[in-house]
Order: C-alpha cells, then sequence, then structure tokens
C-alpha cells in the first residue's frame, strides 16, 4: 500500500466535518475473555471474540470552532451520526462520546484544543 497523508482523514457529525483537527490518533481495544480450565495444561486461552470492543479517537488541533468546548462544558457528551474517515478510504459510523476536552492559549500563537472521542454503543467498521 502506498503512503497517505494524514490530512486526508477527518471525522464528521452528520455532514458536519468537526475543523482544525491536525492529527487523530486511535486505539483500538478488545477485551479479552479468559476460558483457562484444567484441560488448558497450565496455559491461558482466550475466547476468539473480544467480551467488550472499543475504539478512542485523541484529537489536537487548531482552535477554529467552539462546538467541543461547548459540548464539554454542557457535560454533553453524545455526539450522533458520527462517520470517522480514515486516511486508506475505510470508515467507522456510530455514535461517540466526548470524554476529555483541553484548550491552550498562548499569548503569541495560535490556540490549541486536544479532545478524546470514543465509540458509544454499537459501530460498523467497513475496510
Amino acid at each position: 500500500m502506498a503512503a497517505n497523508l494524514g490530512r486526508t482523514g477527518n471525522i464528521t457529525t452528520g455532514s458536519t466535518v468537526i475543523v482544525g483537527i491536525r492529527t487523530i490518533s486511535i486505539a483500538i481495544e478488545n477485551t479479552l475473555v479468559e476460558i483457562t480450565d484444567n484441560d488448558s495444561a497450565g496455559s491461558k486461552e482466550y475466547l476468539t471474540t473480544a467480551g467488550d470492543k472499543s475504539m478512542t479517537f485523541s484529537l489536537d488541533g487548531i482552535w477554529k470552532d467552539a462546538e467541543l468546548r461547548a459540548m464539554a462544558a454542557a457535560g454533553t457528551i453524545a455526539i450522533t451520526d458520527a462517520t470517522v474517515n480514515f486516511i486508506d478510504g475505510a470508515t467507522l459510523t456510530g455514535d461517540l462520546a466526548l470524554s476529555a476536552y483541553s484548550e491552550v492559549m498562548p499569548y503569541n500563537d495560535a490556540t490549541t484544543f486536544t479532545a478524546t472521542l470514543t465509540t458509544n454503543g454499537a459501530y460498523v467498521y467497513t475496510p
């Protein structure tokens, strides 16, 4: 596969792109379900399916819009109808939850933000 520019990935809510993002970091978590028993000969064994699964997106960027700050300040964590567009054309669709938000406002540089979004309920990943 050819290399791609990271800026081609984005996150949308409905038809609105979350603006100002410079970096999207992705963490995928699949909780293991242990099924070790006496027949395991002392070696741990796990189901082949995750007990729980989630994806977390850490964002940072240049502040251009107060939407995420307003949501965080109001305690509104639900981002419905979200689509994550990966650089290889894959997508994730479903609801996200805003679990963290912060801003840095230096006196002589651009204001930046960081935010953490986590899948909230069922989602569909399409390669």
